[in-house]
């Protein structure tokens, strides 16, 4: 009798101990928002302000955490992005952790333009940030080019439905692809 009481009372103590566990694991909050996603944009050759051209080379991104990857055409990686606000709001986009794939330093900007249905071009015109001076970024930090941080970020004001072209220009030498992260907020 007293075996089995002893076994009964162990089985009780891991149920209880598995249930416990389980409580724990899926009462903690998971937010969607954490996940990173990888992402290769197209590379072009050079800037254009064509709204076509952009609208066809540009990857569609919402909300969220990111990771680029970029292939560097000669000296320079560059690609857009474009971002349909899904509701009127200041919304923050933050660039960090620039790398070449060769380790060599990399620098570059990005900047926000616009589509205007009168226009057949994207413009940065009516575009206003919070960011102090333009927006230049570095992959490792230099005290001679202070314009040049590891990280940069700038907020604007955005419309529900409208879409924002966001153009990524990069410089390394003796590099494959430029990767770096950025978060939409």
């Amino acid at each position: 009798m007293k075996k089995q009481n002893k076994s009964f009372w162990g089985i009780v103590k891991r149920v209880v101990s598995v249930a416990l566990v389980a409580s724990l694991v899926f009462a903690t909050p998971i937010s969607a928002e954490a996940k990173t996603k990888t992402k290769s944009l197209k590379a072009v050759a050079s800037f254009s302000p064509d709204t076509a051209y952009a609208e066809s080379v540009a990857t569609a991104v919402t909300k969220g955490n990111y990771k680029f990857k970029i292939k560097t055409k000669k000296y320079d990686s560059r690609a857009y992005i474009k971002f349909t606000a899904p509701e009127t709001k200041s919304y923050t986009f933050t660039l960090s952790k620039l790398k070449s794939n060769s380790g060599s330093y990399a620098c570059g900007f990005y900047s926000f333009l616009s589509s205007d249905p009168n226009r057949s071009y994207i413009h940065d015109d009516e575009i206003q940030t919070n960011a102090p001076g333009s927006l230049h970024f570095a992959s490792k930090y230099n005290k001679k080019s202070p314009d040049f941080p590891l990280k940069r970020k700038a907020t604007i004001n955005v419309n529900a439905g409208e879409t924002i072209y966001v153009y990524f220009d990069i410089l390394s030498t003796r590099s494959k692809y430029n990767t770096f992260e950025f978060k939409i907020k």
